[in-house]
């Protein structure tokens, strides 16, 4: 027999819990199918434990500059405690959307794999249910290479990492990209010897190519191994220690470590949802959506990291709210993609809003953009609390439109969002110069380049300056 609902979504991530319980407090009748036997989350398996091994090595890198002060700190991390610290703090985080809180919220769920039947029905379990709109967002899995020697269980992830009982010695990991860099800042601040494997020419890709040439000097201050156009050509597992042979700069080379982790980015999860009886248009990234969140078909939707693009969690939760007006409301809403913003834990934080530089430039030319900096170690703040690494730049159209901002230091994420809230209102960036900011702050960070805009902006003013030529004083 077939169960009827206003809406089914298939996937109990970061967007489909969001989709769900919006839908449910529009009142409709609403399924989660989830393939896994729990409702957590991809943020609670990734996202969470990695920010809170960050923030623990956070704390480490600043006891460090006790010493400066007198202060004497020799005190390293007891990695078992971390660890069950760590998971601690993930369960009591996800404990509010395991399916006995759902259920209190009405909204029904079953477990199991999801197939579509067509373009209404999804068979789950021996069971067909069927509904007038359908949101499709089962998330991602970890992209795992093939390796000559290594089965993909031997390979560590940013999830079954936190499985390990105590922190490695030392580490190999392979890509350079958020996830890589991130876990490579943390755990060499922890004392893990660090190798970082790049196959591509930099890291970080999607960066401002300035800032990652900082970020990347940092990490190897800090004691990362770095090596670029990195090709892996076998592994080998002997005695609980990994041996990666990999050709670089035209030369072999080979590493060791205790463990072998791959950070080579995600992979939309679109198999066995059979999307052909449905009609849904996906290829090797993910579902094909428009900025409506919807497919190919009208009443179906898709959102999150199943879509590809930029998987983070914020982008997910947005474009499932989004799906969800559209789903059900009487007016069309559409994906913003100009405030897209996100942060790295990179001891400092790095924070990204919006267009790098070089897409600036590449859209408005050499001329359509002005570009304002400002190293931390000129902040009143960073000076006192010793955090004098990093450096903010904002790329602006010459009005003084924000475009874009990338702040790599301390507070870099509160930093960027007064500028995500500036850009998103049309606020220029001059103007922010007359917003008062607490003092002693890191607002000295956007304070004194805005002011230097807002002054650019009235200098280049051809009436103002005309003005200036014909007042008398001008004259003499």
């Amino acid at each position: 027999m077939k169960k009827r609902y206003d809406l089914i979504v298939v996937g109990a991530g970061s967007a489909g819990l969001v989709a769900a319980v919006q839908a449910k407090g529009l009142q409709k009748k609403v399924l989660l199918i989830e393939k896994k036997r729990s409702l957590s989350a991809s943020k609670f398996l990734n996202d969470i434990p990695c920010a809170s091994l960050a923030y623990y090595a956070s704390l480490i890198s600043d006891s460090s500059k006790l010493e400066n002060a007198g202060i004497k700190n020799n005190q390293h991390p007891d990695s078992l405690k971390l660890f069950n610290y760590i998971r601690d703090q993930v369960k009591l985080l996800s404990a509010h959307t395991d399916a006995k809180n759902l259920e209190k919220l009405g909204i029904s769920f079953v477990f199991g794999d999801a197939a579509f039947e067509d373009g209404h029905m999804i068979a789950c379990s021996g069971k067909k249910y069927t509904a007038r709109k359908i949101i499709i967002a089962t998330g991602s899995h970890p992209f795992i290479p093939d390796i000559t020697g290594f089965d993909s269980e031997s390979l560590l992830t940013t999830e079954s990492f936190f499985r390990l009982k105590r922190l490695p010695g030392s580490i190999v990991i392979a890509g350079a990209g958020p996830a890589g860099c991130q876990m490579a800042a943390a755990l060499s601040i922890m004392g893990v010897k660090v190798v970082l494997l790049e196959k591509g020419e930099t890291i970080l890709p999607r960066e401002d190519d300035e800032m990652r040439r900082i970020i990347q000097a940092n990490l190897k201050k800090r004691g990362v191994t770095l090596i670029l156009k990195a090709q892996i050509e076998a592994a080998q597992i002997e005695k609980r220690r990994c041996t990666i042979t990999l050709l670089a700069a035209e030369k072999k080379r080979r590493v060791t470590a205790e463990h072998f982790m791959v950070c080579c980015g995600r992979k939309a999860n679109v198999e066995h949802l059979n999307l052909e009886a449905a009609g849904v248009s996906y290829n090797d990234n993910g579902i094909d959506v428009s900025r409506l969140m919807r497919t190919s078909v009208k009443h179906i939707y898709a959102c999150g990291d199943v879509t590809g693009g930029y998987m983070y969690t914020n982008r997910a939760e947005s474009q499932a709210a989004v799906a969800v007006v559209n789903a059900f409301g009487k007016t069309h809403k559409k994906m913003n993609y100009s405030g897209m913003i996100w942060n790295l834990m990179l001891q400092p934080e790095f924070a990204h809003l919006g267009l790098t530089s070089e897409e600036a430039r590449a859209r408005y030319g050499t001329f359509g953009i002005r570009i304002y900096k400002f190293p931390y170690k000129y902040s009143m703040n960073s000076i006192i609390r010793g955090n004098e690494d990093g450096m903010a730049k904002i790329v602006c159209r010459p009005s003084g439109r924000i475009l874009g901002a990338h702040i790599y230091g301390e507070s870099a994420s509160a930093i960027a969002h007064e500028l995500q809230l500036a850009k998103m209102n049309g606020i220029k960036f001059g103007k922010l110069s007359f917003t008062m900011h607490i003092f002693p702050s890191y607002g000295d960070v956007l304070t004194k380049p805005s002011l230097r805009c807002y002054i650019d902006h009235y200098s280049r003013n051809i009436v103002i300056n005309l003005v200036r030529a014909l007042l008398p004083h001008r004259r003499r």
